[in-house]
């Protein structure tokens, strides 16, 4: 791991970290404020309706992906992981109804907060590492498919022209054995007819 992101990745994951231990810590608390904004959006992408689960679930995730991330143990996984957690955040942010100044102010600040940790997760998903991408990997996996259906469509073609010279070889040889027996018995059967007619 280089430099960068041996420096990188434990910063954006410290946060997600703290975050999902207190989650864990106060899942009532953070479930009581963000319940107006959980539960439509819990509803439209299917998930329990209960806040006090989606908020522990959160917790976990974060708790998990995060620590991932901060060690570097599949960190392309645990960024996407985070990722998936994070816009939820951001769209539920900006679905609360705020009246005052300075909280229209935060939930800016928040949601801001949120877009920028999903940009920054997003270049972690992207970062191979040196290593080649998953794009790369599967159209490696798909010409050697393609090489070894050519491979096979060449040694059935081969196998059928050679099944087909063979036959073809022995339909001859067999017309060869009938046209040839066919003479011999008539050479044969000539002098006893000439005999007989005499």
């Amino acid at each position: 791991m280089s430099a960068l992101r041996w420096l990188a990745r434990p910063a954006m994951a410290g946060l997600y970290v703290s975050d999902g231990l207190d989650a864990i810590r106060h899942p009532k608390e953070r479930a009581e404020q963000g319940e107006p904004a959980l539960a439509p959006l819990a509803r439209r992408l299917g998930l329990p309706d209960e806040p006090l689960t989606l908020v522990r679930v959160e917790g976990a995730v974060h708790l998990v992906a995060g620590t991932m991330l901060a060690f570097g143990r599949w960190p392309r996984l645990a960024a996407a992981a985070l990722l998936g957690t994070t816009v939820p955040a951001a769209l539920a942010a900006r679905g609360r109804e705020v009246s005052e100044p300075s909280a229209r102010a935060e939930r800016r600040t928040e949601l801001l907060r949120n877009l920028s940790l999903a940009g920054g997760l997003l270049l972690a998903v992207a970062d191979t590492g040196g290593r080649p991408s998953w794009s790369w990997w599967s159209r490696r996996a798909a010409q050697r498919a393609a090489v070894a259906a050519s491979g096979a469509a060449g040694a059935a073609t081969g196998m059928f022209g050679a099944i087909e010279s063979v036959a073809g070889d022995a339909i001859d040889a067999v017309g060869d054995a009938l046209t040839r027996a066919g003479a011999a018995a008539e050479h044969a059967v000539t002098p006893i007819a000439n005999t007989v007619r005499h």
